[in-house]
């Protein structure tokens, strides 16, 4: 069904989330966070770990008491990304309602799940406006994003997206602030060396260790080759440029949708 893509998810029957990617970006899927509602998977951004969670928050009100979110095994990839220092991004179709990320009214799910993004320092990505389910007898905000916030600074652009999902849940798209994975080793253009620079180097360096200019032909090589690696970075004998001759690399945005 699915080409040029990796998918991420359990191995249990009935799965309710998964990550889907390109085939060009390539994660490592961490099963010990992972089951038939959940898939947490480990990328690394620009040098940067970076974790990816899918997760669906069930809810049952015909079971009692209510079970309040979120699910132990989120909980466990959250504490595991902080102990590590690594970033993390949560996409939750939460179940759970709460005016701080837009639903139109409170219950005690949302009052749970605020509590714990609150208590974890967590930062709420959504940005409120349009609701995230719809159907043709009621609109609510039931899908949040939720990040930590050395990654959330990095989210721009988070929407509901217009696209058709075939489903009642709305797609929501965003982006990854990240610098781009590039050669940035540097080199020296001999073109543009500036030789009368050198040539005044030249004449300083044999002045000042030689008491004048070289008498043989080898102490004048020899010279040079201890001027040439003595000065390589001190003088400007030919300017150091970002390979292959741009600027330094600017940002880019790496696109999500869940």
């Amino acid at each position: 069904m699915f080409h040029n893509v990796n998918i991420y998810e359990s191995k249990e029957a009935g799965n309710r989330a998964c990550i889907i990617t390109n085939k060009n970006v390539t994660g490592i899927i961490l099963t010990q966070f992972t089951n038939r509602d959940q898939a947490a998977v480990l990328f690394n951004l620009n040098g940067k770990d970076t974790i990816l969670v899918s997760t669906y928050m069930a809810s049952d009100e015909r079971v009692r008491p209510v079970k309040l979110p979120p699910e132990k095994i989120t909980k466990e990839v959250i504490r595991y990304a902080r102990d590590n220092g690594i970033g993390i991004v949560v996409g939750t179709d939460a179940n759970s309602h709460n005016t701080a990320w837009g639903s139109t009214d409170i219950n005690p799910r949302g009052i749970a799940l605020l509590d714990y993004i609150l208590d974890n320092q967590l930062m709420i990505m959504n940005e409120i406006g349009k609701p995230t389910f719809v159907t043709k007898s009621r609109e609510e905000v039931l899908d949040i994003t939720i990040a930590t916030p050395e990654i959330a600074n990095k989210i721009v652009s988070w929407h509901v997206s217009e696209y058709d999902s075939h489903s009642d849940h709305k797609y929501i798209d965003f982006m990854i602030e990240s610098l781009p994975n590039i050669n940035t080793s540097i080199f020296r253009n001999v073109k543009k060396t500036n030789w009368q620079n050198y040539k005044q180097a030249l004449q300083r360096y044999f002045i000042g260790r030689m008491n004048g200019f070289p008498r043989s032909h080898s102490q004048a090589r020899n010279g040079s080759r201890s001027l040439l690696k003595e000065t390589s970075l001190r003088q400007h004998l030919a300017p150091k440029r970002y390979f292959p001759g741009i600027p330094p690399p600017k940002k880019k945005k790496i696109s999500f949708s869940i």
